[in-house]
């Protein structure tokens, strides 16, 4: 006889391809085999690869966490709903320094550059969350003056 299987909802195994690690996610379900008695005379086992539904997990979450703080804009009217949701994400105080300055006039243009600094920093922070998927990133700020792109 069998009883209820035992879930163990993600196993993580790396495998190292030529100095490349390579991820594979499983989840595993065992089927204890018993005799009459309740004595286990052995295990049956499931294996489930769910490494694309994991990443494809992974990679949204991030998406997620960099729309929350590139949403926040002078141009976005909710600043106040999108400061709480990243503050109760992050439990951080750099997202309300961007809501902070954002709420004021960003005329000027120390005000813009440092909010775009902040932004990048969360957005790299973002970024940092999920090195599995994104190894690194380069981040280049649009000069309008010099009508081109610079490296941040």
């Amino acid at each position: 006889t069998t009883r209820n299987p035992v879930l163990i909802p993600r196993f993580f195994f790396p495998y190292d391809s030529d100095g490349v690690l390579i991820e594979y996610d499983y989840v595993l379900k065992c089927w204890p085999l018993l005799l009459e008695v309740d004595e286990m005379i052995g295990v049956i086992l499931s294996m489930s690869e769910v490494t694309n539904t994991v990443i494809e997990e992974r990679q949204q979450d991030t998406l997620r966490r960099m729309a929350r703080v590139i949403n926040i804009t002078p141009k976005n009217n909710n600043v106040n709903n999108e400061k709480n949701s990243i503050n109760k994400d992050n439990n951080n105080n750099s997202s309300s320094s961007i809501t902070s300055i954002i709420n004021k006039d960003a005329s000027d243009v120390d005000e813009c550059k440092e909010m775009q600094t902040l932004v990048c920093v969360e957005v790299a922070e973002a970024l940092a969350s999920n090195k599995y998927d994104i190894p690194f990133a380069l981040f280049y700020l649009h000069n309008a003056e010099k009508h081109r792109f610079e490296f941040a």
